[in-house]
């Protein structure tokens, strides 16, 4: 069974909320040059009609505040609704592990982590 694309649908939705230019699949060498930045990371399971996708975020950006809201806006938006995106249907998400602040080796850099799990129906 196919599923939507989770990692592509994910990558749109967060690109409405900080432009397309904030959101990776993998890290550029340059990132904090463009801070904030959202990295998204999503387990593919298209196992069965019904299927769960685990899904793990970081937000960076420099200042501590902001960092943690637009995580928490991210998380509010993705937990909210249903999404409909040109990779497919996304049903609303569960937190798994809620925002939380982990160091990074640049001070200059904020980061946040967490891992919602997004529901999608076979297509």
């Amino acid at each position: 069974m196919m599923h939507p694309d989770v990692q592509e649908a994910v990558m749109e939705v967060c690109e409405g909320l900080t432009g397309p230019e904030h959101v990776y699949a993998r890290l550029q060498m340059d990132f904090a040059e463009k801070l904030p930045a959202v990295l998204v990371m999503a387990e593919q399971n298209d196992g069965d009609v019904l299927a769960d996708h685990r899904v793990n975020f970081e937000v960076y950006g420099v200042d501590l505040p902001a960092t943690r809201a637009l995580a928490r806006v991210i998380t509010s938006t993705l937990t909210d609704r249903q999404h409909a995106t040109s990779a497919g249907m996304l049903d609303p998400a569960r937190v798994e592990s809620p925002p939380k602040e982990l160091p990074y080796p640049d001070p200059n850099v904020q980061r946040y982590s967490f891992t919602l799990v997004i529901p999608t129906r076979a297509v």
